[in-house]
Formats: C-alpha cells, structure tokens, sequence
C-alpha cells in the first residue's frame, strides 16, 4: 500500500479495457490529456482521472475508439506519466 496518490494508467491504447474490467464509465480518456497538452500539469491531469468504487483507485482510461491511438507519441505519454 502506498501512502502516496496512486493513478493507473490503462496504456493500451487500441485495446485498452480497465475501465470496462472496473465497470466504469468515465468521462474523459487520456485522449483528453493529449488534447490539452499544453496545459498538462497535475491538477488538470487529476480532473482527468475516474475513481473506482469501493477502493478509491484513480484511473485514466484508454482511448474509446483504437483510431485515438496514433493521436498518442511517446512524448505525450512520458509527461501524462
């Protein structure tokens, strides 16, 4: 356990399923944190993520649609990490 904030990260970008395997239905992917990458810092990173009920797990789901995964480079991906 770590007594630090915890965010999964579903990196799968075409296939991504966390959020279905957590049954959650989130309203932003990291398609949105690559949208807005110029103002990417940890609060608006934070807006981003889904929280899991009942065990509080932060998460920033994968693209909805597979096409979304070429919108993501590795730079995009080192800075949300």
């Amino acid at each position: 356990r770590s007594e630090g904030p915890v965010a999964l990260v579903d990196a799968d970008l075409q296939f991504g399923d966390i959020a279905v395997m957590l049954k959650l239905a989130p309203q932003h992917t990291i398609v949105d944190a690559v949208g807005s990458f110029e103002r990417l810092d940890q609060g608006f990173l934070e807006s981003l993520l889904a929280t899991h009920q009942p065990s509080g797990l932060k998460v920033l789901p994968a693209p909805l649609e597979p096409a979304f995964a070429d919108q993501i480079g590795a730079e995009q991906m080192n800075r949300i990490i």
